[in-house]
């Protein structure tokens, strides 16, 4: 999504910009994938890293929405979190972010998460951030495939 600083032009347009994406893909998420009660991961470069009014945004003003670092720190106690958080509201520590939807046929859930990319390789770094790896678990009745 919109790099709100990296993007070279003013914070209001960036910001615009920002949520015209971030409306595109609630959209996505909220029509017609959830109405056909598709099961979705969201996984992306956000750019929210910091950024409270970006992520209310994105959020809608709820929690912020099913970020794996939100329900794994602060729905669930079971996550195997496999990598260290620089704040209480990790979900903000990062410009990648995990969401997941489940559906009323197939439940998603993160399990583990761990961080990717956070050190050199053979003096490289190999991104412009930490991204991290997510484990789910995804479950479902084989009879409510049966039709």
């Amino acid at each position: 999504m919109q790099a709100i600083d990296a993007s070279g032009v003013s914070l209001e347009r960036s910001r615009t910009a920002h949520n015209l994406q971030a409306d595109e893909m609630l959209e996505l998420i909220g029509g017609d994938l959830m109405v056909r009660g598709i099961p979705l991961i969201v996984a992306g470069d956000f750019n929210t890293k910091n950024d409270q009014e970006l992520m209310s945004y994105i959020s809608k003003n709820e929690n912020p929405i099913n970020t794996v670092r939100y329900y794994c720190t602060k729905i669930v106690d079971d996550c195997q979190i496999r990598m260290s958080f620089d704040s209480d509201a990790p979900w903000t520590d990062t410009q990648d972010l995990q969401v997941f939807f489940g559906s009323s046929r197939v439940t998603i859930r993160p399990i583990a998460i761990e961080a990717m990319f956070d050190r050199p390789i053979e003096g490289t770094i190999l991104s412009d951030h930490d991204g991290y790896f997510v484990e789910y678990r995804l479950s479902w009745n084989p009879a409510d495939f049966d039709d």
